[in-house]
């Protein structure tokens, strides 16, 4: 049984593989919190990008490139799906571009619950919840922060999907992603799996 972790800013999650192998696969953003999962681990195996890949990453430093992302287009890459655009909706959502052959980094942008955290902690809106709008035009502070917040992130995305490719969408937030760019296809877990497939081709 394998057991592949992806360690966050806010939280763990893990998907089980049952193979026979009594091995643990870290994909993380968060080194500080790596020592929890390592302790339950007999064999620890690290999620790194590195010259084996058989796809390169335009960075002009490609291992600064969050490991999450990185995975995640493994998991495109394994399954034949580009060129793909590849949108992770979490802590940060990003967006990168994937041909088959260079992964090209878009954009990383605060997602919606760390949009609203920071907004209520910056201006003390503690007590303001966002609401979605029941009509076309809100009648009140919250409506408008869910249309700041949701709608213009929406559309700042949907605006850089010019190039030709299947959308795929995951993380946390992704089915309010998928709702507000009216296209794509999520794909739950994909990071993890991607992990697990570049562990089983012997790149990590």
């Amino acid at each position: 049984m394998s057991r592949v972790y992806s360690v966050g800013n806010t939280r763990t999650t893990f998907l089980d593989i049952s193979d026979n192998n009594d091995t643990c696969i870290i994909v993380s953003v968060n080194p500080d919190r790596e020592k929890e999962v390592i302790k339950t681990c007999k064999k620890v195996v690290f999620f790194k990008y590195n010259e084996n890949f058989p796809f390169k990453i335009h960075y002009r430093e490609p291992r600064r490139a969050g490991d999450d992302r990185v995975a995640f287009a493994a998991f495109a890459f394994y399954e034949g799906i580009y060129p793909s655009y590849l949108l992770d909706a979490g802590t940060f959502i990003t967006v990168d571009y994937f041909d088959g052959n260079n992964l090209y980094p878009m954009a990383t942008i605060p997602g919606f619950n760390t949009q609203i955290k920071t907004l209520q902690n910056a201006f003390n809106l503690r007590g303001l919840n966002v609401k979605k709008p029941k009509e076309k035009f809100p009648k009140s502070p919250e409506e408008s922060l869910y249309n700041g917040i949701f709608v213009i992130t929406g559309l700042g995305i949907n605006a850089m999907l010019k190039e030709r490719g299947e959308i795929l969408i995951t993380g946390g937030d992704a089915t309010t992603l998928h709702t507000l760019l009216k296209r794509g296809v999520i794909v739950k877990n994909a990071p993890l799996i991607g992990a697990y497939m570049s562990y089983q081709n012997g790149i990590i």
